[in-house]
């Protein structure tokens, strides 16, 4: 269980969800990767158990992350993903926290000390693997719509709770206002006044100005990705064809965008070798 901890930590937070589609392989990847990868900097980490059937299907995935240095915390299945994220850091006691869901699959080294520097940088309260322009699903925004993947991401835990709006998460609509909406936690950090980025396997950290050209998400071979997961293997694997209806999904020809200059905070270059792959 989760226990009391420095409130200058940071908590890494693991959706290890027993209900999805080839749980055992997502995790058996995510461990392996967790393993052969150093995070870079001081943290805990922790599972959030939902959607395992029994106790029996719970030993099992427990067993999976058997050697490593974990906590847990068990939470009902519903809410979808981000639900759980909030219920987790209402119980935490850390000053930053970061999540990855099931499919997430750790890509470099230094991966948190990348994502700790960024997030450390003036002004920025959102820093996350990968990022899109494409239009809110079902929603009045439309392309383009900068904002920040959940798969993998990391704020402040105070400025997270914040985020959190009431009321918002009975479907899964509810779910994609709150990635990609126009009250999404990108829109809500953006209105404040504050940046966000997506920091890549290099280190760096794009602001939406540069994210077509940033080498995470749907582009190219997507060398630059910090950290993988479902939507970025698919494209991966996907046929030429299908992968140019997914980059113009995510960044029509792939021009920067004039506009979203305002959104610049600094270079996109983290100095120091320190934060290089």
């Amino acid at each position: 269980m989760m226990g009391a901890k420095d409130i200058d930590s940071v908590d890494v937070f693991y959706l290890a969800r027993g209900a999805d589609e080839d749980f055992a392989g997502k995790a058996r990847r995510f461990v392996e990767s967790y393993r052969r990868y150093p995070a870079g900097a001081p943290h805990r980490l922790i599972l959030l158990l939902k959607g395992f059937h029994n106790r029996a299907e719970l030993r099992n995935g427990l067993a999976i992350f058997e050697g490593l240095d974990l906590s847990t915390l068990n939470l009902p299945d519903d809410g979808f993903d981000i639900e759980a994220y909030y219920r987790a850091a209402i119980r935490s006691k850390a000053r930053q926290v970061c999540f990855l869901n099931t499919s997430a699959v750790l890509n470099g080294d230094l991966w948190l000390a990348k994502f700790q520097y960024n997030l450390g940088r003036p002004g920025v309260a959102l820093v996350g693997a990968t990022g899109s322009y494409e239009g809110a699903v079902g929603g009045k925004l439309q392309y383009p719509n900068p904002h920040v993947r959940t798969n993998a991401f990391m704020m402040a835990r105070g400025d997270f709770l914040l985020t959190r709006q009431e009321n918002r998460l009975a479907t899964k609509m509810d779910a994609y206002e709150l990635e990609h909406g126009e009250r999404s936690i990108t829109a809500q950090c953006l209105a404040s006044g504050r940046f966000v980025l997506v920091v890549g396997k290099d280190g760096r950290g794009y602001p939406p100005y540069l994210w077509p050209t940033s080498g995470t998400f749907r582009q190219g071979l997507q060398e630059n990705l910090l950290v993988r997961d479902g939507q970025t293997e698919f494209f991966a694997a996907a046929p030429v064809p299908l992968k140019q209806q997914l980059f113009h999904l995510a960044w029509r020809e792939g021009d920067l965008v004039e506009d979203l200059r305002i959104w610049n905070p600094a270079p996109a270059a983290v100095p120091g070798s320190a934060m290089q792959s």
